[in-house]
């Protein structure tokens, strides 16, 4: 399953409000050094993702993630408490509605709204493993189809947006709402979102988000008006 994790780590850095997210965010981690002679150095994705999830672990970092997509497709979930168990629905429920220190505009607009996932990736011209592009859609069309979020970026990747804008709804980048490269130029932004887009619809055949979410709002009307029904029948006098 796409929102099942395969690891889970503990971080400090989050945002003490609860909200339903409207948006998602993408960023890389580009954790790769460089040696005494600067040169740059290769440790792999697999040192990578692991150096990604103990640098959220740190208050210093003033940074974390609702996830890390690492080698293999291999998920990291961070929570905000005690480290739950892998499957644990309502722990991931709960992780998720938790804001996360990933956009770099303090608690405002996309800051507070968003999911933030972070995709593996050393160095700023490295091509992104396959099986990391494709556990992040899967990941992110899940988010689509449960939180009702549009399959479509804010603004068209390449130019910027006011990330203050609490109003807003859809996927970004992280490039567009700060001066930083990620997931940058070897990200290929339009392809991946149609993979998440084909994903997020997948088991309902020509349906889009929009449509099921008037569909959800209708079945809770006539919920409501089934137990309206009810009740006033239940409050008439017996004969």
């Amino acid at each position: 399953m796409p929102w099942s994790p395969d690891d889970w780590t503990r971080t400090p850095n989050y945002w003490p409000v609860r909200r339903t997210p409207t948006t998602i965010g993408l960023h890389s981690t580009r954790g790769g050094k460089r040696n005494l002679l600067g040169l740059r150095t290769r440790h792999g994705i697999q040192v990578e993702y692991n150096a990604t999830r103990s640098w959220f672990s740190l208050r210093a970092s003033n940074a974390s993630a609702h996830g890390v997509v690492g080698p293999m497709g291999r998920l990291c979930r961070f929570c905000t408490g005690p480290v739950p168990l892998m499957l644990d629905a309502a722990a991931i429920h709960e992780a998720e509605a938790t804001p996360r220190w990933h956009a770099g505009i303090g608690q405002f607009g996309v800051g507070v709204t968003s999911l933030a996932l972070e995709m593996v990736q050393e160095w700023e011209e490295d091509a992104y493993d396959g099986l990391v592009l494709e556990r992040s859609a899967e990941v992110c069309a899940d988010w689509a189809r449960r939180y009702v979020i549009p399959v479509q970026y804010i603004a068209e990747p390449g130019t910027r947006f006011d990330g203050t804008d609490a109003s807003l709804k859809g996927f970004w980048l992280h490039e567009q709402v700060l001066s930083k490269t990620d997931p940058g130029r070897m990200f290929p932004a339009r392809e991946w979102l149609s993979t998440v887009e084909g994903m997020a619809t997948r088991h309902f055949p020509g349906a889009n988000l929009e449509a099921l979410e008037r569909r959800a709002g209708e079945r809770i009307l006539h919920l409501e008006e089934q137990i309206a029904e009810h009740t006033a029948r239940s409050l008439q006098p017996h004969v």
